[in-house]
């Protein structure tokens, strides 16, 4: 592997450093395009100074293989040139204290600059490079099934599960998770978020909403443990999604993994709310908030409720919908168009299938008592 190698030909403090520029590079790509230059450039002062064609040889190996699944050019980490005058050998000088004092001639312009970046994306700096390495490349090997795994360290084995995905992008440790057991791997097309499907921005009360980016959390196994979403002008700064079933609409849960493509949701236009986590100051509106994602309540079980019935006979009315939509905060035209079209879809050619199916399609099928059914003493056009 990788890592085993690299820590045999270089000083510990010297890996630990490559590690983590390669780590950035991997992570921020071209965020800030100045900072990327020094950080290619600080890997190639890095190598060099090591005097090593083998040291280069080795993380070039990696470089490579890395450059054939990352298609941002801006996410590649650069090929290094080997030394005219090198060797195999790493320098016998170079132990732990001429190392710093070569970083110190570097200057610290690079060094402050990435300790900010780290601080802005919640990145920590590696202590301890055999875990960190077998980390960052675990994914990379997998996917081009590089040989001779070392299975020191590996998981033991778990049984298949409803979310869980055979390979994973390259991933960094979840700065959330002190037990570095939690991986994180970015969405590359955040935007493909069906952000009208949630409630809230579906009747504009937060028009200009967008998402910023998104992450998919996953533990050794690969199995997802949630995704989080940043967003812009939202009900919340933050959205996580614990739910595999929505998870798994949002094809995160097959290949290509790290890229959202929505699949065929058996739900009659589902719709999500977003349950605010208790304990958050929303007064105050510099303060960062966060809410889970869950799935609504479809318009027309509601409805049911009103006529407290299970099969109404009567067709829904428009002032139904009207009085409905404040109570379950919804606009009338949406409550009134979902009830519209279940109605339509229950009485129509093959309605019985709907009906006999309303868990599959409403995600409920509800049940009342004996009792006449409910109906509206206004007209159906009110």
């Amino acid at each position: 592997m990788f890592e085993p190698r690299l820590l045999a030909i270089m000083p510990q403090a010297v890996a630990r450093d490559l590690i983590n520029t390669m780590r950035l590079i991997l992570t921020l790509g071209g965020r800030k395009q100045r900072l990327l230059g020094m950080r290619k450039q600080k890997i190639n002062d890095l190598l060099h100074n090591l005097g090593s064609n083998e040291a280069i040889r080795v993380y070039n190996e990696f470089a490579t293989a890395h450059d054939q699944v990352e298609e941002r050019s801006t996410f590649k980490l650069p090929l290094i040139a080997e030394l005219e005058d090198g060797n195999d050998e790493v320098k016998q000088s170079e132990d732990e204290s001429d190392y710093h004092s070569a970083q110190e001639e570097l200057g610290g312009e690079e060094t402050a600059a990435d300790g900010a970046m780290q601080e802005e994306v919640g990145l920590e700096v590696v202590q301890d490079p055999h875990l960190e390495m077998e980390v960052l490349l675990s994914a990379t090997q997998q996917i081009l099934v590089i040989p001779d795994v070392d299975t020191r360290i590996a998981p033991p084995p778990s049984p298949p599960d409803a979310h869980a995905s055979p390979v994973m992008p390259v991933g960094v440790p979840c700065d959330k998770h002190i037990d570095s057991l939690c991986m994180v791997v970015s969405v590359q097309n955040p935007e493909a978020f069906p952000l009208t499907s949630i409630q809230e921005v579906q009747a504009e009360y937060y028009p200009s909403t967008s998402i910023l980016d998104m992450q998919i959390h996953h533990d050794r196994n690969e199995r997802i443990i949630q995704v989080t979403a940043t967003l812009d002008k939202g009900p919340v700064d933050q959205l996580i999604i614990h739910d595999p079933r929505i998870i798994t609409l949002l094809g995160l849960c097959q290949p290509p993994y790290a890229m959202i493509c929505l699949q065929p949701n058996p739900r009659n236009d589902e719709t999500y709310q977003i349950h605010i986590q208790p304990g958050q100051r929303l007064r105050n509106a510099k303060a960062w908030s966060f809410g889970e994602l869950a799935s609504a309540r479809h318009a027309y079980l509601y409805w049911l409720d009103s006529r407290r019935t299970s099969d109404p006979r009567a067709p829904p009315t428009v002032a139904e919908a009207r009085l409905l939509a404040p109570r379950i905060g919804r606009r009338a035209g949406d409550v009134w168009r979902e009830i519209g079209k279940v109605w339509s879809l229950e009485q129509g050619s093959g309605g019985r299938r709907f009906r006999e199916n309303r868990m599959e399609y409403l995600g409920e099928d509800p049940e009342y008592g004996g009792g006449e059914e409910r109906r509206s003493q206004r007209g159906m056009w009110v």
